[in-house]
C-alpha cells in the first residue's frame, strides 16, 4: 500500500536527512515545549523509583521516533473521530499526553509492565487539573505484554516506541496487538537495531520479528531507498542520549548478570544502534 500523505512517512531505517525536513523540525520544537511543561510538575507524579531518563526527548533516536510516530498517527486519524489509542510500553513521558490534545482521539491507554509507570500515569492528570484532555489517559498494567485486559478488536491504533524488540516474547506480544486492533487498525512501531549484536535484535531476530508482523499485517507505507551515510545511528546523532539513573543502571546490570550476559560497561555505553520505523495495518 502506497503512502498517501507525507513524503517522510515510510517503512524503514531512520535517516539523518529526514530530521532536516520542515515537519520533523516543527514537531521537535512542539515536543520540546510540551516536554518542558510536562517535566515542570514531574515531582508530583515521578519519584526516585522511576529508573528511566527524566527527559524522553534527550535520546539519539527519539528526535526521529516521536515525529515519525506522530505523523503516522496524524495520517491515520484524519477524518475519523472517537478513536481509541494504545501506547505499548509507555513509561511516563509527555508523548501520550500530547496525543490527548488531538480532537479525533477519545482515549489513550498507557500500558506498561512496571507498576511505577502505571501509578505515575494515574497521577499525571492530578498534577495538571487545568488540562481536561489528560483525563483521556487510561493506565493499564500488564505482566509481560502477552495478555492485556481489553476486549478483542477494541483499539483503533497501537504504537510502541523502541520497546517490543527488547522483550523475549515479542511473538506473543505481536499476536496480542493483532487481537486488540479493530479490522483495519494500525500498528506503528520503532525498533532498535543493534549493529554490535548484544543489545537488541540480532539480524536473525529482526527477520523473525518482521516475518511475524507481515503474517498478521500489511504495510501502509512503502520502503525508501537510502544511502549508507544518511543512516541515523547512536554514534552520529546530533542529540546524544541522557543516561539512565544510577538505580536504573544497577537494575540493568543485575538483570544482565541474572541472564548470564556480559556487556561492555553500562548498557548505555558503546552502543552502535540504528532505528527502524514501521506502520502496518491489521489484515
Amino acid at each position: 500500500m502506497e503512502n498517501p500523505g507525507n513524503k517522510n512517512l515510510k517503512n524503514g531505517i531512520a535517516l539523518i536527512s529526514e530530521l532536516e525536513s520542515d515537519d520533523f523540525k516543527r514537531l521537535r520544537n512542539l515536543f520540546s515545549i510540551a516536554e518542558n511543561e510536562f517535566l515542570s510538575k514531574e515531582l508530583k507524579f515521578r519519584d526516585s523509583s522511576y529508573v528511566w531518563p527524566r527527559s524522553a526527548l534527550h535520546n539519539w533516536a527519539r528526535i526521529w521516533e516521536y515525529p515519525y510516530a506522530y505523523l503516522s498517527i496524524q495520517q491515520f486519524i484524519k477524518n475519523k473521530k472517537d478513536l481509541k489509542v494504545l501506547d505499548f510500553g509507555s513509561g511516563i513521558t509527555f508523548f501520550p499526553y500530547e496525543l490527548t490534545k488531538l480532537n479525533e482521539i477519545h482515549s489513550v491507554y498507557t500500558v506498561d509492565n512496571d507498576t511505577v509507570c502505571v501509578n505515575g500515569n494515574k497521577k499525571v492528570p492530578l498534577a495538571f487539573p487545568e488540562n481536561l484532555n489528560f483525563q483521556k489517559i487510561m493506565p493499564i498494567f500488564t505482566k509481560d505484554g502477552s495478555s492485556i485486559e481489553l476486549e478483542d478488536s477494541s483499539i483503533d491504533l497501537i504504537y510502541s516506541i523502541s520497546v517490543v524488540e527488547h522483550l523475549d516474547n515479542y511473538n506473543q506480544i505481536i499476536n496480542e496487538i493483532h487481537r486488540l486492533l479493530k479490522p483495519g487498525g494500525r500498528f506503528i512501531f520503532t525498533l532498535d537495531i543493534d549493529k554490535r549484536g548484544d543489545f537488541a535484535l540480532s539480524p536473525t531476530q529482526f527477520n523473525d520479528f518482521m516475518e511475524i508482523v507481515c503474517n498478521l499485517f500489511v504495510p501502509v507505507f512503502s520502503y525508501k531507498n537510502l544511502h549508507p551515510k544518511d543512516i541515523l545511528s547512536s554514534v552520529n546523532s546530533s542529540n546524544q542520549s541522557e543516561k539512565r539513573s544510577v538505580v536504573g543502571r544497577i537494575k540493568g546490570i543485575l538483570s544482565d548478570l541474572a541472564k548470564g550476559e556480559l556487556r561492555y560497561g553500562f548498557r548505555d555505553y558503546k552502543l552502535l544502534i540504528n532505528c527502524f520505523g514501521g506502520c502496518y495495518e491489521k489484515k
